[in-house]
């Protein structure tokens, strides 16, 4: 069997042509009109794929350091990919330790593999309060998506009066995913889901100051 393959991102093209038939075709006039077909139909292919963003953006991939500041490595992969204008940092297999917030910016999909945790250290003196949380904005979001992996508060092994960090606003701290816009530019399109957060003193998700809600934030 004789085929054709073009290979994009995310997706292969194939057009096939039986054996027989395509010896067939040599013979005749038509192997060259569909072999003409073929090439053209692949430009077109191509070129509808870098109009409608099939082809993707930067790529980071980052892995656990073993130590207690992972943020700074999820950070710096974020930073990348923003500065070339956007695109996914994936988090491959393993325990995150942060120390500090991992502090997401606009046109960036962070997601990672299933058994991926970003999980607060224990000996922390971050204690992620007030527009601060684990996965947190560096500027108002647009066109932004969280997916696919966990993050974990480590709330057994901090200590009690942990939840207690700020006199004014009692419970605030420890929000697993906290995005905080501004009335001057709304954030928008963020979808957040297939995440698994799990032992922080305060809310999964916290979103304040974006375009109305059903426009914005999709949970799967």
């Amino acid at each position: 069997m004789c085929f054709s393959v073009v290979r994009f991102n995310n997706f292969n093209v194939k057009i096939i042509f039986k054996t027989e038939i395509y010896n067939s075709l040599k013979k005749t006039g038509l192997y060259k009109v569909i072999r003409e077909f073929k090439m053209k139909l692949l430009a077109i292919l191509f070129f509808f794929a870098l109009l409608t963003g099939i082809a993707a953006g930067a790529e980071q991939t980052v892995s656990p350091t073993g130590g207690h500041s992972d943020q700074n490595v999820i950070n710096g992969a974020i930073d990348t990919v923003a500065m070339s204008g956007g695109g996914t940092v994936y988090l491959s297999a393993g325990i995150y330790y942060v120390d500090g917030p991992v502090m997401l910016k606009s046109s960036i999909k962070l997601t990672g593999d299933s058994s991926a945790v970003i999980k607060v250290y224990s000996g922390s003196s971050q204690w992620f309060q007030g527009s601060i949380g684990i996965i947190s904005n560096a500027e108002n979001l647009h066109n932004t998506e969280v997916c696919g992996f966990q993050v974990d508060g480590s709330v057994t092994e901090l200590p009690p009066g942990y939840h207690q960090s700020r006199s004014d606003t009692a419970h605030d701290c420890e929000r697993c995913i906290l995005f905080a816009g501004d009335s001057g530019n709304m954030m928008d399109n963020i979808s957040i889901h297939d995440m698994t957060l799990y032992d922080s003193f305060s809310d999964g998700v916290y979103i304040r100051l974006w375009v109305p809600l059903q426009k914005i934030l999709k949970f799967e």
